[in-house]
């Protein structure tokens, strides 16, 4: 079986697949790399304290925007707003830096927009 994967995969699928017989082949299919951020925009948002939520669609997105932010910055964004993950394995990122994530219905970007709206929702 061959296993197009990101570069930062994490070898979960390919392991399961062999423990159910499979033979993996496991290849780079992209890389994943940090957007451009306007850091001080960024941190101005969090010192009003204007984030309801953030959204993550990958355990990456979460070191990232970790280390662009600095982590005590970041512990201030997830201190006041709701982090909201894409499936466990990114909630579990968000966990292993000392928050909790919501997680989103299903590990789709449809249903990590919907369970935010329904968070915020809530929040109001």
């Amino acid at each position: 079986m061959l296993y197009p994967a990101s570069s930062r995969a994490l070898p979960t699928i390919a392991t399961g697949l062999r423990q159910l017989g499979a033979s993996v082949t496991q290849v780079e299919a992209y890389r994943t790399q940090a957007a451009p951020l306007d850091i001080e925009e960024c941190r101005a948002w969090i010192a009003r304290g204007g984030i309801g939520a953030v959204t993550f669609a990958s355990p990456s997105a979460v070191s990232e925007l970790a280390q662009a932010l600095g982590e005590a910055d970041f512990q201030r964004l997830l201190a006041d707003a709701a982090a909201v993950a894409i499936g466990r394995t990114t909630a579990a990122e968000v966990n292993a830096r000392g928050h909790s994530a919501v997680v989103a219905d299903a590990a789709t970007l449809h249903d990590l927009a919907l369970t935010t709206f329904r968070l915020l929702q809530t929040r109001a």
